[in-house]
């Protein structure tokens, strides 16, 4: 491999180094770093929420997961930092899209919840980061996925 093609690399790129997060911003304009950080600590505010830089293969490669502590086995949402577009990732029951008020939520947005492909019962919706407003909508609907979670862990018999 010829050195310009290793130095043309991103931090993202390479699976065998876990990159700085500072590393992973790089690539990325002043305002979309401020974006990122604001998702960031928009996520982490909710209750019983970790953020993880993690490993997930091609073609999300170093993204940050955040997870729910009622649900640790599972991602509850992702940010996914492709030097190319920047993506919030939320895997979504149909119990939570049936919940949305959809009517309310912006054309990207609803898009984004109609066009999410479906594995195993579970809608991969997913939003290029953009801007504050967008940001705003999208945090609504993290909001209603970590109540429903909440409110279902809540209700379940406890076991002995």
């Amino acid at each position: 491999m010829s050195s310009a093609t290793l130095k043309s690399r991103t931090a993202w790129h390479d699976r065998f180094r876990t990159p700085a997060l500072d590393d992973l911003m790089e690539p990325f304009s002043r305002q979309l770093c401020g974006l990122i950080e604001s998702t960031r600590q928009r996520l982490v505010a909710f209750p019983n929420i970790s953020e993880e830089l993690s490993w997930q293969g091609i073609p999300w490669r170093w993204t940050l997961v955040y997870r729910w502590a009622g649900q640790p086995e599972r991602a509850w949402a992702y940010v996914v930092l492709d030097p190319s577009r920047v993506r919030l990732t939320l895997p979504m029951s149909t119990e939570l899209i049936a919940k949305l008020p959809a009517k309310k939520l912006s054309r990207p947005t609803r898009d984004g919840i109609v066009q999410a492909s479906e594995v195993a019962g579970v809608h991969w919706a997913q939003w290029e980061l953009v801007n504050k407003p967008q940001l705003d909508e999208l945090v609504g609907i993290v909001e209603a996925k970590h109540l429903l979670l909440t409110a279902a862990s809540s209700s379940a018999p406890s076991g002995t």
